[in-house]
């Protein structure tokens, strides 16, 4: 009967370090989703911002035009 209790005994920290790493593990899984939805968000940003498109666009709002092209400066608008 001793022998059965000291088994049990020494059961309890392997038992509980189990069920801690599954939780631990849980919870990393959950991190691990949410870190590659936000990557995946960024990853979809940064392709459109290397469109050629958001290029010309991004180009023109800094005030650069193509070459051939005149540059007109228009003052007094508001």
């Amino acid at each position: 009967m001793i022998v059965v209790v000291m088994l049990c005994a020494a059961m309890i920290k392997p038992a509980w370090n189990l069920f801690q790493t599954y939780r631990i593990a849980g919870q990393t899984k959950q991190r691990l989703y949410a870190a590659q939805a936000v990557n995946w968000t960024l990853e979809r940003r940064v392709k459109r911002a290397r469109s050629e498109a958001t290029l010309r666009r991004e180009a023109r709002r800094q005030g650069m035009i193509l070459p051939g092209e005149q540059a007109w400066v228009v003052n007094g608008i508001k």
